[in-house]
């Protein structure tokens, strides 16, 4: 599967080309799915500091939502400088659960192709015991730049 592809799609249907010339101020931010099934692809306003996501299969536009940042910018996705495509992050991913965290059963993989200080794919992975695995990937290259495991429940409010 080839994620420019589907950018391309968003970008030519009806629906955006629309929303588009309504709102020229919005940038392409990112493209992410939860378990490879139905990829969404984002697009950022930075004047209403609001997201914009729109459904692929088909395609349809969500409402704007707030965008979950730390302070700054959203940067845009070049999709030209995107060279690992998502089979081979899939690959990527499962090599480095099945060497490292091999006691772990992955139960959902999240996926985001994001600028977060370089072009990177973020992939969450959760487990059957409530862990949590980050993995990021260059998107230029395929290099793994991180990785780390910690528990779900450390997410949780320590002050309750």
């Amino acid at each position: 599967m080839v994620l420019r592809e589907i950018v391309k799609n968003v970008e030519s249907s009806p629906e955006y080309k629309k929303f588009h010339k309504e709102n020229p101020d919005y940038h392409l931010a990112s493209v992410f799915s939860v378990g490879n099934v139905e990829w969404n692809v984002g697009y950022y306003s930075k004047k209403s500091d609001k997201m914009v996501t729109f459904d692929t299969n088909p395609i349809k536009m969500n409402p704007p939502d707030d965008v979950f940042k730390k302070e700054g910018t959203v940067h845009s996705l070049d999709m030209t400088k995107v060279k690992t495509r998502i089979d081979q992050v899939n690959r990527i991913c499962d090599e480095l659960t099945t060497k490292k965290y091999k006691t772990t059963d992955v139960t959902k993989k999240i996926i985001i192709l994001q600028h977060h200080e370089q072009l990177i794919y973020n992939i969450t992975l959760l487990t059957s015991t409530f862990n949590v695995i980050n993995i990021r990937i260059d998107a230029s290259n395929g290099n793994i730049l991180h990785d780390s495991m910690s528990s779900a429940l450390s997410f949780q409010d320590k002050t309750a």
